[in-house]
């Protein structure tokens, strides 16, 4: 794999910015862009295969937490994906089979129609009032009459409700003699109560064959529905509704699901009646930009890829101008399986004109980028992409910003805009020098990089910044040799929780790829005092006192002690618990609070003093068996050191 000496920055760049204005290039930082860019690299030798890996520490990302949140949703939708049951990954997949599944509850409702056909065990409710006020309820029997005091039977199963009502008017008008009677004093209503349920059998591709209780009111999708569903290898374009052992009516619910209108509607389901679903004859694939999520779709006799665009809800607007069709010659028609696929295109202008068939694969290609815009870098108001077709470099410029702001535009050097320009042989090869005042009649070409300098003169003492246990925290112009008293004093002063001796000192700076992607960096400085001359981009961090120290590693018993004046390493290390077996008493170290390290000369050993904040850390021997020379010596040492303080004693007793 070749690596592009001349890409690298692209990853690694490092540049300098002021804190005041944090998403700014400054000249240095240009200069190294621009020379990184215009490095002579053949066209050719450029790779796309780069496995480069930078680690920078205490790193503050300031990219756009969009894209990282973007990348996070779509990490934990692939994770969901992995766990999906075979079922959801085929209705995912097939177009039109996840619009049965659904829980719902079809009995009572809704009201049934004026063309209901009254049957065995719905159940009847007739009303009158006027001269005569009553209710009663029927339930019509499997010989499909009620029976009514006075009357006798009434028939009216496969009646409708106006037919039904009619009859029992009629009827009835044989004791109510005012129902007959043209003044109408006696009024009659009939209505449905509690509703009979249909028995459908369902056979062919289907979840659950079989006989199914079904909602009277049902047309063949919602029985569909109600009875498990349509299985994948089963057509959703010719659902059969027999009745009385023919074939009464053939559905297609693409067209249904597509708009919403189909004319099966108007046909109800009644008791006796069969829904058969024959296999998928036709079944294709699609690739590439369509509009629908769904990958897989039945096709019928003489669809077209038209048809097929439009159940795929169209192509997306990146989609080429043509379509690659992968064909299979169906096993009938085969001379020799070695010639039975065959790949060619189809122009989106002849897309009626091919009559798919089944295994088809229909893939359409993304159009690609075409590269029509700009990148401005530097000193400006915005930076980034801009669009290049029919503006001129003042345009862009405008539209970067600060060149109209009469206070900005001091800080930008405006006699010297450099443009880069790719060449056939050398990336990036082209270099132009214009000023503002005639950047009117420059005109860009794609791809250009235009970098904006800013003027050196203008505010170059900077400013600092002080946070922590000061009067007045932030950020202040950075004075002709400031040091950090002077920072504390323009701060107003310390607080009576800060602790001098506890001084943390960073120099910030900026890493800015050519994206523009920028990345706060902090560099520590150790060992300052009171008289410590700041620099531009300075950040000082006054602690606060605190009254413990802390132990870490390789002791019985780590964490947090109380301070005492004049506490040494060996005091904390003993009110830790002591060593534990295997320590590697020669390496210890004490990390201060500032984040400075420091470890014991060999004269002060554990008998180092110790400061409040102060953390000690007891390192442990990885490699315990190994017999380890340093530390025989410096244990050694120690033992020597202690016979020779007991013999000098013993001498001058």
């Amino acid at each position: 794999m070749k690596k592009i000496t001349s890409l690298l920055f692209m990853n690694f760049l490092i540049a300098q910015v002021s804190i005041s204005d944090i998403n700014n290039i400054n000249n240095a930082q240009l200069d190294l862009i621009k020379d990184q860019l215009k490095t002579p690299t053949e066209v050719s030798e450029l790779g796309t295969d780069m496995d480069i890996q930078s680690v920078a520490p205490d790193i503050v990302n300031i990219s756009n937490s969009d894209e990282e949140l973007v990348d996070k949703n779509e990490t934990s939708s692939k994770d969901n994906e992995s766990i999906l049951s075979e079922k959801d990954v085929l209705l995912k997949e097939h177009f039109g089979y996840d619009y049965f599944e659904r829980e719902v509850s079809f009995f009572d409702n809704a009201p049934p129609g004026g063309d209901y056909i009254l049957g065995s065990g719905d159940e009847i409710i007739i009303s009158l009032w006027g001269e005569h006020n009553l209710q009663k309820n029927f339930i019509i029997n499997k010989n499909g009459m009620i029976y009514y005091d006075s009357i006798g039977y009434i028939s009216v199963s496969g009646k409708d409700l106006a037919e039904a009502e009619k009859i029992i008017t009629e009827r009835l008008s044989l004791i109510y003699s005012t129902l007959s009677d043209g003044s109408n004093s006696t009024s009659l209503r009939l209505e449905v109560g509690k509703l009979k349920s249909i028995n459908v059998l369902f056979s062919g591709n289907v979840n659950e064959p079989g006989i199914h209780l079904i909602h009277p009111f049902s047309d063949v999708f919602l029985g569909l529905v109600q009875s498990g569903g349509v299985a994948i290898s089963g057509s959703l374009r010719e659902i059969e509704l027999i009745r009385n052992n023919s074939v009464i009516y053939k559905v297609d619910l693409y067209s249904f699901f597509k708009s919403g209108i189909s004319d099966f509607k108007n046909i109800k389901l009644i008791d006796g009646d069969t829904i058969h679903v024959p296999n998928v004859e036709k079944r294709v694939k699609i690739e590439g930009p369509f509009k629908s999520n769904k990958i897989y779709f039945e096709v019928i006799k003489n669809e077209t890829i038209k048809q097929l665009v439009y159940y795929a809800d169209g192509l997306k607007s990146n989609a080429t101008s043509y379509f690659m069709v992968k064909n299979t010659t169906p096993i009938s028609e085969r001379i020799f399986d070695d010639y039975a696929q065959n790949t060619f295109i189809v122009q989106h202008d002849k897309m009626d004109s091919y009559k798919l068939k089944d295994g088809d694969v229909v893939a359409v290609k993304d159009i690609g980028e075409v590269q029509s815009s700009v990148e401005v870098l530097g000193r400006t108001k915005i930076r980034g992409i801009f669009p290049a077709n029919g503006l001129s470099l003042k345009d862009v410029l405008n539209l970067a910003g600060g060149f109209n702001d009469p206070v900005y535009i001091k800080s930008i050097n405006t006699d010297q805009i450099i443009i880069l320009r790719k060449t056939n042989k050398s990336f990036y090869g082209e270099e132009y020098k214009v000023s503002y005042s005639e950047s009117d009649s420059f005109e860009l070409e794609p791809d250009d990089k235009i970098f904006v300098y800013e003027n050196t003169k203008f505010d170059e003492n900077g400013t600092v910044r002080i946070e922590g246990e000061v009067n007045f925290q932030g950020t202040y112009p950075l004075s002709s040799n400031m040091s950090l008293k002077d920072l504390i004093n323009v701060a107003g002063g310390l607080t009576p929780n800060a602790d001098l001796t506890n001084v943390s000192l960073l120099i910030e700076s900026t890493t800015v790829d050519s994206l523009g992607v920028a990345t706060v960096e902090s560099a520590p400085v150790y060992n300052i005092n009171e008289d410590y001359k700041l620099s531009k981009n300075a950040v000082v961090k006054i602690l606060p006192k605190v009254d413990f120290i802390r132990v870490d590693g390789n002791v019985y018993n780590p964490g947090l002690i109380v301070f005492e004046e004049k506490m040494t390493m060996k005091d904390a290390i003993d009110l830790a618990g002591g060593y534990m077996p295997y320590s590697l008493k020669n390496r210890i170290f004490v990390k201060k609070a500032n984040g400075q390290i420091q470890k014991p000369n060999i004269l002060r050993g554990a008998g180092k003093r110790l400061s409040s904040g102060d953390t000690v850390f007891v390192p442990k021997d990885p490699n315990p068996d190994e017999f380890n020379v340093t530390a025989f010596i410096s244990d050694f040492a120690s033992v020597m050191a202690n016979i020779a303080a007991i013999i000098v004693i013993v001498n001058n007793n």
